[in-house]
């Protein structure tokens, strides 16, 4: 085919794929009805005239996501919307604290919510903070992941190290809990070289549409070879959630934190227990690079006031492709550091920098 006709058949073919997702709305009009649950689809209006179906999932920061069966996921900034119509359950959360759960309409810049227990509700957009399924059922507040990766080499050298991941998070329209455990196993020659494990807890209540309250976060780590036997750090402070840009999500963390470590070994007449009060900063970045690749950073430091040796950071690059819905390959660099760690018993000295590759699938649910 000559290449003059190429982009011709390629608006052609993007052209029906849009014309399959476009179908008779519910009513011409949305402004002039209600949705109720019994209805099966929603409905988003695009400020051209056009209507895209499919599942409102949620809505932040100015802009609705949308879970289209056609496209899959998109987030789409509220000022090339015109209308949603949701006949989903929803949980509504309105600035001042009011939180409404039903379907609704948002239209005109004017949220109209069908409230179980107050009838129909409206209010102004932009009073609207945030919105989050699952008012109905709790099973739906949550989501869950799991991931794993292999790596070994076997000839002249033996290698082989595994990592496993799981997750948890649960988010309604005010609240956000999220949970992961990561580790890792690694041999070398049939020596133990990679021994670790991580955990991860932290519980959100979200004041405004980006502010929110970190109360609490908590990590434990346990290393073996950085002789953590374990390090638990918690934390209570705030939180930022900005999107400049519908599909990149960037956030800034603070906290006043504790820290208590013990260590596998220390010299003798060392104490193998360390207390310590400080601060936690953080920042993270999501970009969703295209539909099917997801790009985030993310970076941590536990600065120790009382022992500033005790100091700790610690750092993640991932890459994700989608493979099949929920099903990911991804790609991760980690990196861990403490200012000045303790040597072991013997005097072994003990490396303040540690670095690794994670390479794995991943299945969301």
């Amino acid at each position: 085919m000559h290449a003059r006709w190429m982009p011709i058949l390629a608006a052609v073919v993007a052209t029906n794929a849009w014309a399959e997702e476009i179908r008779k709305p519910p009513i011409d009009d949305l402004s002039a009805g209600m949705p109720t649950e019994e209805d099966a689809n929603s409905w988003v209006r695009m400020t051209n005239g056009e209507w895209l179906w499919g599942e409102v999932i949620g809505y932040r920061n100015d802009a609705v996501t949308v879970d289209s069966d056609q496209f899959g996921v998109m987030t789409i900034d509220m000022a090339d919307v015109a209308a949603v119509w949701n006949p989903r359950s929803f949980e509504w959360a309105r600035r001042g604290g009011e939180v409404y759960s039903g379907p609704g309409v948002i239209t005109d810049g004017v949220v109209r919510v069908l409230d179980r227990e107050g009838g129909e509700v409206t209010f102004p957009l932009d009073e609207l903070d945030g919105l989050a399924p699952g008012a109905t059922r709790e099973i739906d507040r949550w989501s869950f992941y799991v991931r794993a990766g292999v790596d070994g080499r076997w000839g002249n050298t033996e290698q082989f190290s595994v990592t496993t991941g799981v997750g948890f998070e649960r988010e309604d329209a005010r609240t956000r809990f999220t949970l992961d455990q990561n580790s890792a196993f690694g041999t070398s020659q049939k020596e133990e070289t990679v021994n670790n494990h991580r955990v991860d807890a932290e519980f959100d209540v979200f004041l405004t549409r980006a502010f929110y309250l970190v109360v609490p976060g908590a990590t434990l780590y346990v290393d073996r070879f950085q002789n953590l036997q374990p390090r638990v750090t918690t934390q209570v402070g705030v939180g930022v959630r900005l999107e400049p840009a519908p599909a990149y999500e960037i956030g800034f963390t603070g906290a006043a934190a504790y820290q208590y470590v013990r260590y596998f070994s220390v010299p003798t007449g060392e104490d193998r227990f360390d207390h310590g009060i400080g601060a936690n900063v953080g920042v993270y970045s999501e970009w969703d690079v295209t539909e099917d690749i997801d790009f985030d950073i993310a970076w941590s430091s536990t600065i120790i006031l009382n022992d500033l040796g005790q100091t700790s950071h610690h750092a993640s690059v991932t890459w994700a492709q989608e493979i099949i819905p929920d099903f990911d390959f991804d790609v991760s660099a980690i990196y861990d550091r403490v200012e000045s760690p303790p040597p072991l018993e013997d005097g072994t000295e003990v490396k303040s920098d540690d670095f690794g590759l994670v390479v794995g699938v991943r299945l969301s649910l």
